[in-house]
């Protein structure tokens, strides 16, 4: 199965890109391996960094980053509870302080730790063995079982928070682009303190995490919307924001008002 729709891959293909740091949290590109890619291998990817490389600390963080930005949350939400959750128990049962050898077997070395063996390209760190060998090694049943509970923990907010019925928050019965346009207007005029990156500037992405937060609606949001309309140098922003001045839309500065 084909998980790229539920994920957030890179858009620039790992071996064209110069800078390798990609933007936090993506998983990089390597579709340009098709067909030889094994099955699940975003799958595999995602969850090598998901239960293995991020930090517990920034694994809430990651989880909402991949829901805000793919194509298909609907999806993303049930992988994390039907595949994530459910490979956890696995590993956990099966830790085992051995690793499958290879000797004699030849495989071609790729880019990224990539093997291709036998028409079929992997990472060897992404496959189920690795995963038993390195909980055994490193003592991380218990890192595991933490994961565990703040994914589910994450996925039912992430759930709720979309939910029409929720009443812990305010239902949005708009267009989200409306929502997150005029959440941006209210930021500029100094109704409201905008999370800020290091560089002082706004925050897109935490941003667009709290307006979900603060709301629900009808269905999951997908995509970039959020992020896209309150980012005032996108296209779309700027065209919306004509068509709210042209309808006579203004929103006065905290300070005029008194």
């Amino acid at each position: 199965m084909n998980y790229t729709d539920a994920l957030v891959i890179d858009s620039f293909a790992y071996n064209k890109r110069e800078n390798t740091n990609i933007e936090s949290y993506k998983l990089n590109n390597f579709d340009y391996y098709e067909p030889k890619l094994i099955d699940d291998f975003y799958l595999k990817y995602f969850t090598k960094v998901l239960l293995f490389e991020i930090d517990i600390l920034e694994l809430e963080d990651f989880i909402f980053f991949h829901f805000l930005n793919c194509e298909n949350p609907d999806k993303y939400i049930k992988i994390l509870e039907l595949k994530i959750v459910t490979k956890i128990d696995e590993i956990v049962s099966n830790a085992i302080f051995t690793l499958d050898s290879d000797d004699g077997v030849k495989k071609i070395k790729l880019d990224a730790g990539l093997v291709e063996y036998d028409g079929v390209i992997y990472h060897p760190q992404h496959e189920d063995s690795f995963f038993y060998y390195i909980t055994a090694l490193k003592k991380l049943q218990k890192d595991l079982e933490k994961r565990k509970l703040m994914i589910t923990d994450y996925t039912s907010k992430l759930k709720s928070s979309n939910s029409i019925d929720n009443l812990e928050v305010l239902k949005w019965k708009g267009k989200p682009s409306h929502l997150a346009f005029i959440i941006r207007s209210l930021i500029d005029q100094g109704f409201i303190e905008e999370p800020k990156l290091n560089s002082n500037e706004i925050n897109l992405t935490d941003a667009s995490r709290r307006i979900i937060n603060s709301f629900s609606f009808d269905s999951p949001q997908s995509s970039n919307t959020f992020r896209t309309y309150l980012n005032v140098n996108t296209d779309r922003h700027k065209k919306l924001k004509k068509k709210f001045e042209d309808l006579g839309f203004n929103i006065p500065t905290s300070g005029f008002l008194g």
